[in-house]
C-alpha cells in the first residue's frame, strides 16, 4: 500500500492536491482513500491531507502516521510544526520539498537521513503559488512510478471540471512540466506493507464518571494569547496611514480583536496573533488597507 502525506497552510490546495493524486490513482485500477485535516479552518493555519493506494481492499482508517512519501508545500511549517510534518518517517520515507534552502540547511533540520527531493521556488513560475496543487501531485505520481501522465492529466481535469477551461489548461500544462522534470525519480517512493491489523471488536461497557470528572473546566483564563498564530499568514494586510480615516471598521469586523487603536485615533495590526485573513482589506471603506505577500515580506526584513 501506498501510504501519502501532504502538508501545506490553508489556501494553498493540499487538499486539492490529494484528491487529484487519488483520482490519478483511482485511474490506474488502484483502492484509494483520500481525505484532509484541517484542524483550525482559517487561511494559511497548517493543514495536511491523506492518500492510501492498494490493489487490495484498504482497511486501514484515520490519519496516516507511518507515511511513505511526506509532501512539504510550505517550509516554514519546518520551523512552525517540525514534529508533526515529519511525523512517523521510516527508513524508506522520501520527502519531497518546495524550498530555497540548501540541501545541507534543509538535511540539518529534518535531520533523518532519509531521501530528500526539493524544487526550488526559483525554478518554478512566478506564480507558483496558485498551482501547488497540481505541483505537488504531479511529483507525487511520478515518486511512485506507477502513475501514467494521462490518467495524472484525467485526475487534474476530473478534479478541476467546475473551473474556467482556461484555469483547466493551465493546470494541465505545469502538471505534465512538473510529472517529466521528475522522471529521474519515478519508482523512488515504494509501497509498504499492513499495518494495522483488524480484529473482532469486543463490546466494552464504561462506567460513568461523575461529571465534576469528566466535564471540562477552564481554570485559567487569558492564555490565547500566548498562541502566537501570526505565522499562519500567507498574506499580510498593511495600514495606509494616508489614506485611513481612523473609522476603525477593520476592528469591528476582525474575528481575533488583532486590530487596535493608537493614541492617535488609527488601526494599529498585531502582527503575532493577525493570521491574514485579509478581511480588514474587504470591509475597509477607503481602502487604506493593502495586502502583501507574506513570504517576499519576511525574506525582505531577514
Amino acid at each position: 500500500m501506498y501510504r501519502i502525506r501532504f502538508h501545506g497552510r490553508g489556501g494553498e490546495g493540499m487538499k486539492t492536491a490529494s484528491r487529484i493524486l487519488g483520482s490519478s490513482f483511482f485511474f490506474e485500477g488502484f483502492q484509494v482513500q483520500d481525505a484532509p485535516k484541517y484542524g483550525a479552518e482559517r487561511r494559511g493555519a497548517p493543514v495536511s491531507a491523506y492518500v492510501r493506494a492498494d490493489h487490495k481492499q484498504i482497511y486501514e482508517r484515520g490519519e496516516i502516521h507511518k507515511p511513505d512519501l511526506i509532501v512539504i508545500a510550505d517550509e516554514t511549517l519546518l520551523h512552525v510544526t517540525r514534529n508533526t510534518v515529519l511525523e512517523g518517517i521510516h527508513e524508506n520515507t522520501v520527502i519531497f520539498i518546495i524550498s530555497a534552502m540548501s540541501n545541507s540547511e534543509l538535511e540539518e533540520i529534518i535531520n533523518s537521513g532519509k531521501s530528500i527531493i526539493k524544487i526550488d521556488p526559483a525554478a518554478l513560475p512566478e506564480n507558483y503559488h496558485r498551482f501547488l496543487s497540481p505541483i505537488t501531485a504531479s511529483a507525487s505520481a511520478c515518486f511512485t512510478g506507477k502513475i501514467q501522465s494521462s490518467n495524472l492529466i484525467r485526475g487534474v481535469k476530473d478534479e478541476l471540471k467546475t473551473v474556467k477551461d482556461d484555469l483547466i489548461i493551465e493546470n494541465v500544462a505545469i502538471a505534465e512540466k512538473i510529472f517529466n522534470e521528475m522522471k529521474s525519480y519515478s519508482g523512488i517512493v515504494t509501497e509498504t506493507g499492513e499495518i494495522t491489523v483488524l480484529r473482532d471488536p469486543q463490546l466494552i461497557t464504561l462506567p460513568l464518571h461523575n461529571s465534576s470528572i469528566a466535564t471540562p473546566v477552564i481554570r485559567t483564563v487569558s492564555t490565547s494569547v500566548k498562541n502566537q498564530t501570526g505565522s499562519w499568514r500567507t498574506a499580510r494586510p498593511v495600514v495606509l496611514y494616508e489614506k485611513c480615516s481612523g473609522c476603525m471598521m477593520c476592528n469591528v469586523y476582525c474575528p481575533d480583536s488583532a486590530i487596535t487603536k493608537n493614541k492617535d485615533g488609527f488601526p494599529v495590526i498585531d502582527y503575532n496573533h493577525c493570521k491574514g485573513c485579509l478581511i480588514c482589506c474587504e470591509v475597509c471603506p477607503s481602502g487604506a488597507i493593502r495586502k502583501e505577500n507574506e513570504k517576499i515580506r519576511r525574506s525582505e526584513t531577514v
